[in-house]
């Protein structure tokens, strides 16, 4: 429990003061020695995340999949609902 806490002490405090990760830092420094790697600004999770979130693909790609999601998922929801019923 006293690990937790600490962690998420140092999760508020480093995001009131504007802190990055200590392996941010790290990572920065290793890039850095080795020379040919480019480093990136700002935090890691936010380099890390942002290339998962903002993904480069075409507009046709994601209209397609959209697609494909929400078949998928109203199949589901049928498939659930007729247990449902048939249980009832």
């Amino acid at each position: 429990m006293l690990v937790q806490g600490a962690g998420f002490v140092f999760a508020v405090t480093s995001q009131i003061f504007g802190w990055y990760c200590p392996l941010t830092y790290l990572e920065v420094w290793l890039r850095e020695k080795r020379g040919t790697a480019q480093v990136y600004p700002g935090s890691f999770i936010a380099h890390y995340a942002g290339q998962l979130v903002y993904v480069d693909v075409s507009p046709t790609v994601i209209f397609v999949s959209t697609i494909v999601l929400i078949i998928v998922n109203v199949w589901i929801y049928k498939m659930a609902f007729m247990k449902t019923k048939a249980s009832a």
